[in-house]
């Protein structure tokens, strides 16, 4: 296998990661973040012969970038059909992780209850607290590497990061002591 596929398999999981906190509910509700990585992932591949591999963090911004667009696709679909994602029932592909690994249906629940009031919140943050986070606790880049993507210098990204952390811990901490 050449080097460019096997970083893009080793990819696979940043993908989906990555698809799964920047899917809006509309296109949640069409695809999975499987379906947006493996169609990223066969775009990439088709891309290989007019890319020059040049390691693994070339790569990621590219990777992204290929997430974003497949995710704008569905969107511009969702819209173009005037589908009604409201009559679509929503696929959760937590339920089916969790299962598989032997969670009780209660864990299944509180988890995905936990994860969509934390995707709520992120979705509330403004953009470039939500894509820090994103970055450097989904995606698992260093400091440096938000402050260069973001670009902003170290210190900047640090406050940021620190604020975007704040908002989000303490947004988490209101919803939890609000009735349901």
């Amino acid at each position: 296998m050449d080097p460019f596929t096997d970083a893009i398999l080793r990819m696979l999981p940043r993908m989906r990661t990555f698809a799964r906190l920047r899917l809006g509910r509309r296109v949640r509700s069409l695809a999975t973040s499987a379906d947006i990585a493996q169609s990223a992932c066969r775009h990439l591949l088709e891309l290989r012969e007019r890319f020059e591999f040049l390691g693994d963090a070339a790569l990621a911004s590219l990777v992204d970038t290929v997430v974003d667009h497949k995710i704008c696709e569905k969107a511009r679909a969702a819209r173009s059909a005037r589908r009604d994602a409201g009559r679509i029932e929503p696929i959760d592909d937590i339920d089916r992780l969790a299962t598989h690994r032997g969670a009780s249906p209660p864990d299944v629940a509180m988890e995905r209850e936990r994860r969509e009031l934390l995707a709520f919140h992120l979705e509330r943050l403004p953009t470039r607290d939500a894509e820090a986070l994103v970055l450097r606790h989904v995606l698992g880049l260093g400091q440096e590497e938000v402050a260069a993507h973001l670009g902003l210098t170290l210190s900047a990204a640090r406050n940021v990061l620190f604020r975007a952390r704040s908002r989000l811990a303490a947004a988490m901490r209101r919803s939890e002591r609000e009735p349901r």
